[in-house]
């Protein structure tokens, strides 16, 4: 294809990332032609057979070159007949009228993309019918092998999907929710920093989630995320023994790694514990309503976390052993290596 007008070649040179240019176009004439012969010293045989004149030119008598349709006659397209052309395409219904685009619905106003908002929690405010999911997308597309976990506000099943064959921890809410509850406003935030944080080997990973309509109110919130068969505790549970310290000093530098990653993409995990605890592992300021540094409300986790690895026993529930926990009065360790005793009281009582 050739461009002969200089509006041709104001459009190419406007576009982002022509710069390549064909070898004989200088910048300021048209973009010249170059034909097969003249680019391979072949003959075109797309073009018309006589296209070098060589049968004018030709003495009478002698051979000349011919083009693969003469020599193969069967090949040709052979003339259509009368009468048997395609027929114009008729008007069909609704012709002339303006055609309507149909827009989707609008999205849920994002936390990470305040440019890009849509709706706000409003959105799905509006009652929906059940019916219009007959099928549960839970049951449609994966299989349940078991139950991994369970607490107040949600169930973890063990699911295999149908079609990959991977197996998945699926989160479903524990009870029914609405739309403008702040149970749902909890879900739809750690749906958006699940989605937004960038991946890290001691994160679990996230692979979607979805809602699905159980009365003409009320809503069942799903998270697909990657597999998790244990937590901590029970793993630890089952091995019948306290980590050593090196597996120890392991298992606290992971933990800190990955709210280090979380810290630094401004989000703050606040539920860190071995097992699907209660609240002995909260920080103090977090009982008293004290945001202000909710990193080092993460860190008390991390520290009470390691103190139960490391001693092997429960944290205290009550009483003057709970008050000197949280008051940063941590037991002697005298089984552990100084310098991860140490470690430990540091990440606990110091934090910032």
């Amino acid at each position: 294809m050739s461009l002969d007008s200089q509006a041709s070649q104001d459009v190419l040179r406007s576009r982002p990332g022509n710069r390549v240019s064909p070898p004989d176009y200088d910048g300021n004439e048209g973009m010249a032609t170059c034909s097969q012969a003249e680019a391979l010293g072949t003959q075109d045989y797309i073009t018309p057979v006589d296209q070098f004149g060589t049968e004018a030119d030709a003495a009478p008598g002698a051979r000349v070159a011919r083009s693969p349709a003469q020599l193969s006659p069967n090949r040709m397209k052979r003339a259509r007949r009368a009468g048997t052309g395609t027929p114009p395409r008729q008007p069909g219904p609704g012709a002339g009228q303006r055609l309507v685009r149909v827009r989707s619905p609008p999205c849920y106003r994002c936390i990470f993309r305040d440019a890009d908002a849509e709706e706000g929690m409003s959105a799905w405010s509006s009652k929906r019918d059940a019916a219009s999911f007959p099928t549960s997308r839970m049951r449609l597309d994966f299989k349940e092998l078991g139950l991994l976990g369970q607490g107040n506000y949600s169930k973890v099943f063990r699911v295999r999907h149908r079609l990959d064959g991977r197996e998945y921890a699926l989160k479903r809410s524990a009870r029914e929710t609405r739309p403008d509850s702040p149970d749902f406003a909890q879900y739809l935030q750690e749906v958006q920093v699940l989605a937004h944080t960038p991946p890290h080997p001691g994160l679990v990973r996230y692979h979607g989630a979805w809602v699905e309509p159980v009365s003409p109110a009320g809503l069942h919130t799903y998270l697909l995320l990657e597999r998790c068969d244990v937590s901590l505790g029970t793993h630890l549970a089952l091995s019948g023994e306290r980590p050593a310290p090196a597996e120890l000093a392991r298992l606290v530098r992971a933990l800190a790694g990955a709210l280090a990653h979380l810290h630094a993409h401004g989000v703050a995990h606040l539920d860190l514990k071995p097992d699907n605890g209660d609240g002995r592992y909260m920080a103090p300021e977090l009982m008293n309503a004290d945001h202000r540094d909710l990193p080092a409300a993460d860190m008390f986790a991390l520290g009470a976390t390691a103190l139960q690895l490391a001693s092997g026993e429960d944290l205290p529930r009550g009483g003057a052993a709970y008050a000197a926990l949280r008051a940063g009065k941590l037991p002697l360790l005298p089984a552990l290596p100084v310098g991860l005793a140490r470690l430990i009281k540091w990440v606990g009582v110091s934090r910032r």
